[in-house]
């Protein structure tokens, strides 16, 4: 698949108690580990290219709405 070209195969294989969302208002906290999708694992998932474009149009609502709703990020790549 293309998500496992990417590196994601088994990202999140092993996350007991977590479900993973397709939007932030259900969200408990956002996961960033790269910039080439949003929502991975979802069947809202999304491929991005951030690194080429820096579009980050894209990124905004979601940003916004977590930050209305105080919703922690945990960043898992410390190159972004």
């Amino acid at each position: 698949s293309e998500r496992e070209k990417r590196g994601l195969g088994d990202f999140f294989e092993g996350l007991e108690g977590y479900t993973l969302v397709s939007n932030v208002e259900d969200a408990d906290f956002i996961l960033v580990s790269g910039v080439e999708s949003r929502f991975a694992g979802t069947e809202a998932e999304e491929a991005c290219d951030y690194e080429r474009t820096a579009e980050h149009r894209l990124y905004r609502p979601l940003f916004r709405a977590a930050i209305q709703r105080m919703v922690p990020m945990i960043c898992a790549n410390p190159d972004l």
